[in-house]
């Protein structure tokens, strides 16, 4: 994985980011996509684009567990919130560590500490349920400027179980978001999705 992240971390560099995600393809082959705006963000913006780009990895016996160092590790790091880039939850396969990774850099304005908390969903549901429910979470996050501090990410599990895990910035809510909803893409493909 750590090639992985180091290269998603450099795909990232100047770019405009929305997301990152990482998953487990088939045995033994990962993937990782970096999702961003064409172009750069227009002038003014509250987005810059990405410099520094730096990675962590966190595993761990259980979700839960992984997801609470995750949260020290970025806090030992020095990072900040508004700092944070993506959180992604994957694996290597069923019944495997639970593994979060997360993405920031130091080079964007911190906004005081980053206190994250997150929901666990550790279900059988429909992935549309577990997608509705970190929509929801996402919803009553609080706002700091332009930037949403919330993030959502999902893996598969073992036993016919996914986890979803919704991180949010801790402090009091100074907004709400309005109409958080989620897409889903399948097909036969990771490039065609």
């Amino acid at each position: 994985w750590a090639a992985i992240y180091a290269g998603a971390a450099q795909q990232a560099q100047g770019k405009d980011v929305i997301s990152m995600t990482g998953s487990i393809n088939e045995p033994q082959t990962s993937v990782f996509y970096v999702f961003y705006y064409k172009g750069k963000p227009p002038a003014g913006s509250q987005r810059p684009c990405l410099d520094g780009v730096e990675w962590v990895e966190c595993r761990g016996g259980t979700w839960n567990e992984a997801a609470h160092r995750l949260v020290v590790k970025l806090a030992e790091l020095g990072v900040e919130h508004g700092q944070v880039v993506s959180i992604d939850a994957h694996n290597n396969g069923q019944d495997t560590a639970a593994i979060f990774s997360a993405h920031y850099s130091l080079a964007l304005a911190g906004r005081g500490p980053l206190e994250l908390s997150f929901q666990a969903q550790n279900t059988k549901q429909p992935w549309r349920s577990m997608y509705t429910s970190a929509a929801l979470t996402m919803a009553r996050a609080p706002l700091k400027g332009t930037r949403i501090v919330g993030s959502a990410t999902s893996s598969c599990n073992c036993g016919g179980r996914s986890v979803t895990y919704t991180f949010i910035q801790k402090p009091e809510a100074i907004g709400m978001m309005k109409h958080v909803s989620y897409v889903e893409s399948r097909e036969g493909s990771w490039n065609a999705a």
